[in-house]
């Protein structure tokens, strides 16, 4: 063993008890170089990121995966487009009688309205768009709940009373129209 080894061992406890005084710390710090400066983070932008090319795929192929399965869902609970509407003599006796009262009335309106040549095409083209909703509640009989079949009912025969309610109002204007005309064409005459 080294003499400086043998030193330490023997005094050990002096080493452990004792500490330097302020001043040696004082003193060796003189001695030591001066300390390098510390850097201190420029404040730039933010730094970018870098995102691998393998993220960005999975990510779009995650989006597309979402989008089909949504469009496929979507087409799967639509109406198809080839539903047979459903009439209302379909359902039911009763509302058999409704429908071709309600039939018989337009028909008849329209027959009437016919001898007059004042039907526009506007007057067509409304009539047109309703009878095309009702093909649309026809269809939606066909696909519609029990629970709310009842609902559709109603309004096909709310759209039945609509149409009925328009050629009335619009046989009356004509007729009124019509007898207005001749009466001016009679105080004329005298």
């Amino acid at each position: 063993m080294d003499n400086l080894e043998q030193f330490i061992r023997d005094n050990r406890e002096d080493f452990d008890t004792k500490t330097p005084s302020l001043k040696l710390w004082a003193d060796l710090d003189k001695q030591l170089p001066p300390s390098p400066p510390q850097i201190q983070p420029s404040v730039q932008g933010p730094v970018a990121k870098r995102i691998s090319l393998r993220r960005v795929l999975s990510i779009a192929a995650a989006v597309t995966l979402l989008i089909g399965f949504g469009v496929g869902i979507g087409f799967s609970l639509a109406p198809s487009a080839n539903q047979q509407a459903v009439s209302l003599s379909d359902i039911s006796a009763e509302y058999a009688e409704v429908e071709q009262y309600y039939a018989t009335q337009v028909s008849n309106k329209l027959a009437t309205l016919s001898t007059y040549e004042a039907t526009t095409p506007e007057i067509k083209a409304d009539l047109a768009e309703l009878d095309q909703w009702m093909t649309d509640l026809q269809k939606e009989l066909s696909i519609v709940p029990k629970s709310k079949e009842e609902a559709v009912i109603n309004d096909i025969i709310d759209l039945y009373k609509t149409k009925v309610a328009i050629l009335e109002k619009l046989l009356d204007s004509i007729q009124s129209s019509n007898q207005k005309n001749s009466n001016q064409n009679e105080t004329v005459d005298i």
